[in-house]
């Protein structure tokens, strides 16, 4: 993970850097397996990052932490799983999101 930026004015997120061809072979597969069985794809280019922060609306000004991300870099890490995740918006603990794993595949090199 290094750096970061925001998607409009509710979403703090930071890239991912490594292999990021694989990474992107592996969400032109989802994404195709996903039309295959009926379901609606985004047609949004794929962006490799992990979302650290997602603002309620009426949204704070997100500019300042999104520029403090600017020399983040984090260490190294692999995923050894890919999860399949169902988030359910509200149904959380205080009204957060509740997350739950549908399925999971062992990402092998």
């Amino acid at each position: 993970m290094a750096g970061g930026g925001r998607f409009g004015g509710q979403v703090l997120w930071t890239r991912v850097e490594g292999d990021r061809a694989a990474l992107r072979r592996l969400a032109d597969s989802v994404r195709a397996a996903a039309r295959r069985c009926g379901l609606p794809t985004d047609a949004r280019p794929y962006r490799p990052h992990l979302t650290l922060a997602r603002a309620g609306r009426p949204a704070p000004d997100l500019a300042p932490l999104a520029e403090a991300l600017n020399d983040f870099a984090g260490r190294a890490w692999s995923a050894p799983d890919l999860l399949l995740v169902h988030s359910v918006l509200g149904a959380g603990p205080g009204g957060t999101a509740r997350h739950e794993t549908v399925a999971s595949w062992p990402l092998t090199g």
